[in-house]
């Protein structure tokens, strides 16, 4: 299983707290986990939703702020950039429940809805999102989905609005 907890937006690092990974090199190397750390990860934990464990109030501050460009950009190209498919959806757009191959697909995904990028349709070469910072729905035309793949180690969407 695949949590988004960081990420690195405009040259910015946003995500407080620490990985299992983490705290088990500090372990091996006999250091204490920072108290900043352990906080961060308890107040993630009252706000996780599946595939998040987030907390950074500077990336909060940053999403309302008038500058927020950039932050709302990255959010809604991972609302976008995937092959994500709805397992199921209800008229409530709260409701609807993801289906990856790829759980970093998955986390990424949920991860644009958290902040506010709901990936919400996807029929005949059409993606849909719902943006809740502006309140709307975006369409986009599907032109071209080019999947990961080893060499190139990323996959892309090449899309219009």
């Amino acid at each position: 299983v695949m949590d988004f907890r960081k990420c690195s937006i405009n040259g910015i690092s946003y995500g407080q707290g620490i990985t299992a990974i983490g705290a088990a090199a500090l372990k091996r190397k006999n250091l204490p986990i920072p108290t900043e750390a352990l906080q961060a990860n308890e107040k993630a934990l009252k706000t996780a939703m599946p595939h998040v464990s987030f907390y950074d109030p500077n990336l909060d501050t940053d999403l309302q702020a008038n500058n927020a460009t950039k932050v709302h950009e990255f959010f809604r190209l991972l609302a976008v950039c995937h092959t994500v498919l709805i397992e199921s959806s209800s008229s409530s757009k709260k409701e609807i429940r993801y289906s990856a191959s790829s759980p970093d697909d998955e986390a990424l995904v949920c991860a644009a809805k958290y902040f506010g990028f709901s990936f919400i349709d996807r029929s005949s070469g059409l993606m849909t999102i719902f943006n809740k910072h502006q309140n709307c729905d975006e369409t986009y035309e599907v032109i071209e989905m080019l999947d990961f793949n080893s060499d190139r180690k990323r996959m892309s969407v090449i899309c219009r609005q």
